[in-house]
């Protein structure tokens, strides 16, 4: 039984891994505590079961109100406090550095930092769970260490694509610019799909089209070059 509810514990914190925003992550791994912590206390590993549940009511918070130093510090002395009252050896302290560590990357509010920082903790879960012969345990690290990973890869490989389009459509419309002539005459304006959405005219084309792409706008203009 202790090994099934593990895995219910391995499903809800790797979904979390996948959420875009750190409410989200917050809200799965809260759900996934909730079998961690029952999972342990039927092992024998009292830090990690009393870690889980201290972790359960600092999601909970974390999700509902808005993330302070005084609550980080206020969790970080709980997650102490529980490691020496459940002290037996250095193995049983895992979970306290565990937790600790991650009460202070949680208050960054941050889903890339979140991530990252869940490597490590993960890596400290990993070696508490070898300790107390969690198989479900083990397993859940493994894969959470190699879905994080993955993620991490994913989200950046995602950010460097739309950053190298952008780079390439100013490049291109760059292009453009320098072609037009110090010249009078009348411009338009097309969308993503070819619809003319402004004509234009200008003493000084160049002048004029560079004045679009190369100033804050703010009202019509901004919407309208937003739009091109």
């Amino acid at each position: 039984m202790a090994q099934i509810l593990g895995f219910f514990y391995t499903f809800f914190l790797m979904t979390s891994n996948f959420k875009k925003t750190a409410k989200a992550i917050l809200l799965f791994q809260t759900i996934s505590f909730f079998f961690k912590s029952i999972h342990y206390l039927l092992l024998g590993g009292l830090s990690g079961f009393w870690s889980s549940n201290i972790s359960m009511v600092r999601n909970i918070l974390f999700y509902k109100v808005k993330t302070s130093k005084l609550l980080t510090i206020t969790f970080v002395t709980a997650y102490t406090l529980m490691g020496i009252l459940t002290f037996k050896d250095l193995g049983s302290l895992l979970p306290t550095c565990a937790s600790a560590f991650y009460t202070i990357i949680v208050n960054t509010n941050n889903p890339k930092h979140l991530r990252k920082g869940m490597i490590i903790n993960c890596l400290i879960w990993l070696l508490y769970n070898i300790y107390i012969f969690s198989y479900a345990g083990i397993i859940t690290q493994i894969i959470m260490i190699s879905t994080t990973i993955i993620s991490i890869i994913k989200l950046d490989k995602t950010k460097s694509l739309i950053y190298n389009t952008f780079k390439e459509v100013r490049k291109m419309l760059q292009e453009k610019l320098n072609l037009t002539p110090h010249k009078p005459g009348c411009y338009l304006m097309k969308n993503e799909v070819g619809t003319i959405i402004y004509v234009g005219k200008a003493k000084d084309l160049k002048n004029r089209l560079n004045s679009y792409f190369h100033q804050t706008h703010t009202g019509k203009t901004a919407k309208l070059v937003s739009e091109i």
